[in-house]
């Protein structure tokens, strides 16, 4: 159980779990996604709003003093991400949806990742 609560907390603040480097760009996503001009400037507004969610949830997590506030935080940032893939769904074509439920797959993986590895690096210590 708390080894899913802390993935679950990974997940819910991806952007902020790791490099950069590790997560799309906007760039990235209109070359992958063959966005056009009008879907980037749709998107672009959701991805900023989207990252100042995450920097408050992250925030919320590092003050939560239980795991009752913690698991309200998380229930709180899985609905604001459900709410962010609706809206950008809703901008793409069929093909595009799919194209972006896979880069999004790909970037859940990636962080399972990175948090079993951090996870072990902790327990070795």
């Amino acid at each position: 159980m708390r080894s899913v609560f802390g993935l679950c907390a990974l997940l819910a603040t991806a952007s902020l779990a790791g490099p950069p480097e590790t997560l799309p760009t906007l760039e990235e996503l209109r070359v992958r996604l063959h966005l056009t001009d009008a879907q980037v400037a749709r998107i672009e507004p959701m991805f900023e709003r989207r990252r100042v969610e995450l920097k408050r949830t992250r925030a919320q997590l590092e003050v939560a003093t239980s795991r009752s506030a913690k698991r309200s935080v998380l229930r709180g940032a899985k609905q604001q991400q459900e709410t962010f893939v609706s809206q950008v769904d809703a901008t793409l074509s069929p093909e595009q949806q799919a194209e972006w439920h896979k880069v999004r797959a790909e970037l859940r993986d990636e962080l399972k990742v990175r948090w079993q590895e951090k996870r072990s690096a902790q327990g070795a210590l």
